[in-house]
């Protein structure tokens, strides 16, 4: 039977397994066709942001046949079209595997003016490019201005700008090497006119930085539900005064990681997001504290325990993603004895606890007999005791491997059999291997 010989209910079921091609080859069938299909090509737009000739990438086109110039044109003069794009992702054509080119001159100016079209837009992912220093005056500027105009006016609801904008996912652009550019990452100043729009909800940031001075607006807070911070390569010593602005959180996720310089001197003290995260703490249901994949190690004593504070009166949480060493307070200077155990820190409303780089000697300081689920990943490594973090050593370290304990499996046995008691699902991952933890409540750039 062929496709048009279908009823509509059974077409309107095939579409979530259809492709953009096969889309755009049913546009072509007839006008009804058209009507129904076109606005699933538009509902979610992806281009580049310029556009390179050649195999090779070796020049920028010229500025008359840009990506988002095209697309501006288009929705200029048919404005159905502009209503119809409810996602919108930017990308530098470096994502595509070009050079590191600055975006064309005019085409800053062309996003601007597609922003302000596409009023129904609700999903923004962009790629932010860089800023550089003024030399002479004590301001950074971007190649951006056009941009971060809309993005400012967007707070402004009177305008009828961006009105139901409310998720954004940012990164950085690619930083060409030239004079004056500040450094990778997107500095946390720069987020402020986003979390400033009142329907923002969602904000991914990958790789923020914290090189420029943050001011905050005076008594401004901020709208946004879900709040995740991916990989910094800076501490992020203003990041706890942003979180305290955000008092209607209802996820925060801060994913750090130091593998690059191997280094644990210069990570983000998690115990001064403790106040901060209060302000939201009747809210906010999922939190995520942790690090990157499998590839940062851990010892009892390095990096240096951080306990971020009870939780016990966060009293809508329901899911703790954390480091075994952060979860806890110690006794000195180790994570081992811990001063209480964990179920006295935890809400009886927190139905899932992710621990990561656990240590196999402390599994029995695990009581949680109120939770549904626990997931627990041993530490990759384990360095030696008092013998110092990698970088100190200059790569001379010698791991030990708790997993390989005598008595680890009698530990594990008894842990489960105690969890299975009280109904509670135990999941222990061995150190060496890499299983993904559940990321339901960290928003991810597809």
């Amino acid at each position: 039977m062929a496709l048009g010989q279908l009823p509509m209910e059974m077409i309107l079921e095939l579409l979530p397994y259809l492709t953009p091609h096969d889309y755009f080859q049913l546009v072509l069938v007839c006008k009804s066709w058209y009507d129904l299909f076109i606005p699933h090509i538009y509902h979610r737009v992806m281009l580049p942001l310029n556009d390179f000739s050649a195999a090779s990438y070796g020049q920028v086109c010229g500025g008359t046949d840009l990506p988002v110039r095209r697309l501006t044109h288009a929705v200029i003069e048919k404005p159905a079209l502009a209503r119809l794009i409810h996602s919108l992702e930017i990308c530098f054509s470096v994502c595509e595997g070009g050079g590191h080119r600055e975006p064309h001159k005019d085409e800053d100016a062309w996003l601007a003016l597609l922003l302000v079209q596409v009023r129904n837009l609700e999903i923004l992912k962009i790629a932010l490019g860089e800023e550089k220093i003024e030399y002479g005056l004590n301001k950074t500027r971007t190649s951006s201005v056009h941009f971060e105009w809309v993005i400012h006016w967007a707070s402004m609801p009177r305008l009828g700008i961006l009105p139901k904008l409310s998720h954004v996912s940012l990164i950085h652009g690619p930083a060409p090497w030239t004079i004056g550019t500040v450094g990778k990452g997107v500095a946390l100043h720069r987020l402020i006119p986003f979390l400033r729009i009142p329907s923002m909800r969602e904000l991914y940031v990958i790789n923020p930085g914290d090189r420029v001075p943050l001011k905050l607006p005076k008594d401004v807070m901020f709208p946004v539900k879900h709040l995740d911070i991916a990989w910094p390569q800076e501490p992020l010593r203003n990041l706890p005064r942003l979180v305290e602005r955000c008092p209607e959180l209802e996820s925060f996720t801060l994913e750090q990681d130091y593998w690059h310089d191997e280094t644990t001197h210069s990570l983000l003290d998690l115990s001064r997001l403790y106040q901060p995260l209060r302000v939201s703490r009747s809210s906010i249901r999922h939190l995520n504290l942790t690090f990157n994949g499998i590839r940062a190690w851990q010892d009892a004593e390095m990096p240096r325990p951080t306990f971020l504070g009870t939780l016990s009166d966060f009293s809508n949480l329901d899911s703790v993603h954390m480091r075994w060493s952060d979860l806890l307070p110690f006794r000195g200077q180790a994570a081992y004895h811990p001063i209480t155990s964990l179920s006295e820190l935890l809400p009886s409303s927190l139905r899932h606890l992710h621990i990561n780089d656990c240590l196999v000697q402390c599994m029995l300081a695990l009581s949680c007999t109120l939770l549904r689920r626990v997931n627990i990943r041993f530490a990759m490594f384990v360095q030696q005791t008092g013998h110092g973090c990698l970088h100190c050593l200059m790569h001379h370290w010698r791991p030990s491997w708790p997993h390989q304990e005598i008595a680890a499996g009698t530990r594990l046995y008894r842990l489960h059999r105690d969890f299975n008691a009280f109904g509670v699902s135990l999941f222990i991952c061995p150190a060496a291997m890499c299983v993904p933890f559940a990321r339901d409540y960290a928003i991810r750039k597809k």
